[in-house]
């Protein structure tokens, strides 16, 4: 317990440091990482659970899987962090109750073999870049193919 005091009343640097910097007090700052740290554990999480509805208004995972589709322009969708009201204005909300997808159907289409070690996820941005872009279904995964928002370029071909 004494490690998450002191992680919250003294936010990492360069987690909560921006925004003190920026004239909001060190409390809000705090706050405000932790909250986005909490959203990112729950929008990230591989829970099925029952929202009762909520994940219409709020960016829980169900809707936010959609964002980490591997196929270019699938996964354009989605982005709020919180909430799924910029998305739906914007026209990027997609959502389907019955979709289910395995981990091939996720990650970055143009780079298959992308590494799994945090140290090499980190330089990967500096490396050269080689795109091997693959068609939904064509690589093993499931394929699933959604709905997608009115002139996004995507869908079923």
């Amino acid at each position: 317990m004494r490690c998450a005091t002191r992680v919250c009343s003294h936010p990492p640097v360069g987690m909560g440091a921006p925004l003190v910097l920026l004239g909001l007090p060190a409390e809000v700052a705090t706050a405000v990482v932790v909250m986005v740290a909490v959203q990112l554990l729950v929008q990230h999480s591989n829970v099925d659970y029952n929202t009762a509805g909520l994940h219409r208004l709020l960016a829980l995972n169900r809707v936010h899987r959609f964002h980490h589709l591997r196929w270019p322009g699938v996964g354009d969708v989605n982005f709020g962090l919180f909430l799924t009201l910029w998305d739906r204005i914007l026209g990027t909300y997609v959502d389907s109750p019955t979709a289910r997808f395995d981990s091939s159907d996720l990650g970055i289409a143009a780079e298959p073999d992308y590494p799994t070690g945090y140290i090499h996820q980190l330089v990967r941005p500096f490396q050269p870049y080689a795109p091997q872009l693959n068609r939904p279904g064509s690589d093993g995964g499931s394929g699933y193919w959604f709905p997608t928002p009115a002139g996004s370029g995507c869908g079923a071909a």
